[in-house]
């Protein structure tokens, strides 16, 4: 039963990943063709945009990382997806007039920005794109679904192991490091010491082997 579950998310992550026909729902739009678009470049921590700020543009990250970060009422911040390259960050912006979250490089990145106006009525005369970027946001709620799933678990080393199942290779069980090691743990809902005590025991017991670029099952 854990092992479907981790292909299940397995497949979701992925699924998102790679979105619908391994492209871009923007890449599928002549309108919007990349050579018109700008884009922007990040340093490690700086952000895109806050909680609160208009939402005027998408994004879709072509190299580096970003985090996106929930506030909280108790004045922690909640990472509640790392943003790798090929993706996209659009629903903040689809009908909320402000971004409802913190966008922050995570290392050095770059963003191709898309207006919000310009997507919106290039999807309005393409219905299969707007199907298209559905199907994207409906793997991502999947996605986001068995994250909380994970996060959800009882033990630390369950959450660890379901987490680098569901990420890892199908071949080769190696899950690379998005961010650091802090990342993470506050993906999982772990206090960092609390990873790196779990990391380090699992490695001891053989169950997993690490690096400083990835996870590996055994």
């Amino acid at each position: 039963q854990r092992r479907a579950a981790a292909v299940a998310a397995r497949s979701s992550f992925a699924e998102w990943e790679r979105g619908p026909n391994h492209m871009s729902v923007f890449e599928r739009l002549p309108s919007l063709a990349k050579a018109g678009m700008p884009w922007r470049d990040l340093a490690t921590a700086e952000t895109l945009f806050r909680h609160g700020d208009p939402a005027t543009e998408f994004y879709e990250v072509e190299k580096g990382l970003v985090r996106l970060v929930l506030p909280t009422a108790e004045g922690r911040d909640v990472i509640a997806h790392m943003v790798r390259p090929g993706e996209m960050i659009v629903e903040a912006a689809l009908f909320p007039d402000h971004h409802r979250c913190n966008a922050v490089a995570a290392r050095p990145t770059r963003v191709r920005c898309y207006d919000r106006r310009a997507v919106m009525a290039a999807l309005s005369v393409n219905p299969q794109a707007a199907l298209d970027l559905i199907a994207s946001l409906a793997a991502q709620i999947r996605a986001l679904r068995a994250s909380l799933e994970i996060r959800h678990l009882r033990t630390a080393d369950r959450r660890v192991l379901q987490h680098v199942s569901a990420h890892a290779g199908p071949d080769d069980g190696r899950m690379p490091l998005d961010g650091s090691l802090k990342d993470l743990a506050a993906v999982l809902g772990l206090t960092h010491e609390t990873l790196y005590r779990t990391l380090s025991r699992l490695e001891r017991e053989g169950i997993i082997g690490r690096d400083a670029q990835a996870i590996t099952l055994k």
